[in-house]
């Protein structure tokens, strides 16, 4: 698969039933897929797995990562990573 369609891929599984969940993951797809390797990408996809309200609670705040059964281990790096990259974008857009 190009990089082109996996990231449209990514971007429609980033459209979720949460209006403010939608919004964050479409920001972040759009600001920072270009720098994402093949694992980081991997990783998002798995994160992607989880229910709306257990995927905004991890991106949110520090929620635990027990509700991460997946098995990867780039997850916990790759969650890290976009929450500091989150919590920069919100910086800078205040």
């Amino acid at each position: 698969m190009t990089a082109s369609a996996t990231q449209r891929r990514l971007q429609w599984r980033c459209r979720r039933g949460m209006l403010e969940l939608d919004l964050l993951l479409d920001s972040f797809i759009e600001q920072h897929f270009q720098q994402l390797d093949d694992g980081q990408i991997m990783a998002l996809d798995d994160l992607l797995n989880l229910p709306d309200k257990d995927l905004w609670n991890l991106l949110m705040t520090q929620s635990s990562m027990e509700i991460i059964n997946t098995g990867n281990q780039a997850v916990q790096p790759f969650l890290t990573l976009m929450r500091a990259r989150l919590a920069n974008s919100a910086a800078l857009a205040k």
